[in-house]
């Protein structure tokens, strides 16, 4: 989506941009610098929406039912292999227009335990080719995944303790 849009769409969106300095009050011109800060402050059922650049933070134990949206592919996540470890979201998260790039090796990149969790136009990539998958789970019979025009770039891997760790998805 373009900035006009989410805008326009979400007038309320609590605003993050790793890369901003000075006062933060999740407005578009003045966004949080952390994931864990908009997080924070966004209301369960709110939207968190993600300037475009390179964020490399932690969206750890996401608990609100919430829509993650990006400026598109140019708003990229980067995570290492202990970012977006688990979450368990009260009834489910969207993650809509993004970029997501696994940059570590022996990981996933998201890790679901309980609510839907929908990837909308996202573009998944690796830079590491001992990854272990993007999209993980424990599954207690609560969590539903959906994937809608998503791309996955994926890197193969040379490392046969773990055959599979090519495919798309891996639990």
């Amino acid at each position: 989506m373009t900035i006009s849009e989410i805008q326009s769409t979400y007038p309320n969106a609590v605003w993050f941009d790793s890369a901003h300095t000075g006062t933060e009050s999740g407005s578009f011109s003045q966004p949080y610098n952390t994931f864990t800060e908009a997080h924070t402050n966004v209301s369960d059922g709110g939207v968190i929406a993600v300037k475009s650049g390179t964020h490399s933070d932690s969206l750890l134990n996401i608990n609100k039912n919430i829509t993650v949206v990006g400026t598109g592919h140019d708003a990229i996540i980067s995570k290492t292999p202990t970012t977006f470890q688990t979450w368990n979201p009260s009834s489910g998260i969207t993650f809509k227009d993004l970029a997501i790039v696994e940059t570590g090796s022996f990981s996933f990149s998201f890790r679901l335990q309980a609510g839907d969790i929908v990837f909308e136009n996202c573009k998944f990539s690796n830079t590491d080719s001992a990854m272990h998958g993007f999209i993980g789970g424990y599954n207690n019979g609560t969590a539903n995944l959906t994937c809608n025009k998503c791309i996955f770039d994926l890197k193969t891997t040379n490392d046969t303790t773990y055959p599979d760790q090519g495919s798309v998805l891996y639990t």
